[in-house]
């Protein structure tokens, strides 16, 4: 799904988050009028979000080396 590496979410292509935004509508739906609504709600919610899972990605990472 990912073509490189991301460090936050303004180094996701436009085509990676249409990628992520199609696998997202496999799970859920709604009336086609609510399209562009949802799809800009989900992406001000992985905005403010993505911050936060790479943090503690880095953290866990960071963790598991200082004990192995």
């Amino acid at each position: 799904m990912r073509s490189h590496p991301w460090k936050n979410w303004k180094d996701v292509s436009k085509e990676d988050g249409g990628r992520i935004f199609e696998q997202f509508k496999k799970y859920y739906q709604w009336e086609s009028a609510w399209y562009e609504q949802v799809r800009t709600c989900r992406e001000k919610f992985k905005k403010r979000k993505f911050k936060d899972l790479l943090s503690r990605a880095r953290d866990h990472t960071k963790a598991a080396t200082r004990q192995g």
